[in-house]
């Protein structure tokens, strides 16, 4: 596994991330949170949810879902994160 890959398992995602690297919508992601015990923490009152990609990996591996070309997606969320200016 490459470093760029371990740096980038420590980031807690929001839901739009999390949603690219699935797949998916940043709703589904919500109630993968809310009904299915994908865990996600709120780290602030306006509700937005933050999901660690150990916990994304792990949930998938459960459920057994494949995961899309995460390479791709991975470096999608690097330069998205870039733009927020999040290192």
């Amino acid at each position: 596994m490459s470093l760029r890959r371990l740096l980038f398992l420590q980031y807690a995602l929001f839901a739009l991330d999390a949603a690219a690297y699935l797949g998916t919508s940043p709703p589904t992601i919500r109630r993968l949170t809310q009904y299915e015990g994908l865990p996600a923490y709120q780290p602030g009152p306006k509700g937005h949810i933050r999901v660690r990609f150990t916990d994304i990996d792990e949930f998938m591996g459960r459920y057994g879902i494949d995961r899309v070309d995460t390479d791709k997606i991975v470096d999608e969320v690097l330069v998205s994160l870039k733009e927020k200016g999040k290192k």
